[in-house]
């Protein structure tokens, strides 16, 4: 049997053997040999409080998953992003038989040779996109 489905019942019984003194190792072969020892009737109890965990578990990772990409907004592009986003296809069409890294390094260089006033229109565009993130209620 998977560990998992023992640990609604090895909590119950970790509670009760934690108030005497006892080793890691000795509380492990005690839960051990109780799980072992388990009839039907109790087995059957646990799995289905371990079935219940399990769904609300899973059904808590839904709700989270839906609140994270559905309802929050995208965060901000950075001006070197936004800079890409604008000039990959120029640099892919210079560089046709080139790998996307290539592409990546030809724009960091082209990035890195650029003035002030170039990034000026980039970074106007990483503001805008940050107020957008910002109005966020």
């Amino acid at each position: 049997m998977h560990f998992r489905s023992m640990q609604p019942i090895c909590l119950q019984w970790r509670d009760h053997l934690i108030d005497t003194y006892i080793e890691t190792e000795e509380l492990k072969a005690e839960l051990n040999r109780m799980w072992k020892e388990l009839d039907d009737e109790g087995l059957s109890k646990f799995m289905a409080s371990y079935n219940m965990v399990k769904l609300q578990h899973r059904a808590l990772q839904n709700v989270m998953f839906v609140h994270r990409k559905k309802i929050l907004p995208k965060k901000p592009r950075t001006c070197f992003i936004l800079f890409c986003k604008e000039n990959r296809p120029i640099v892919k069409t210079r560089m046709i038989n080139a790998q996307s890294s290539d592409h990546t390094k030809e724009l960091g260089r082209m990035w890195k040779s650029m003035s002030e006033e170039g990034k000026k229109k980039y970074k106007d565009m990483y503001e805008q996109d940050l107020a957008r993130y910002k109005v966020r209620d």
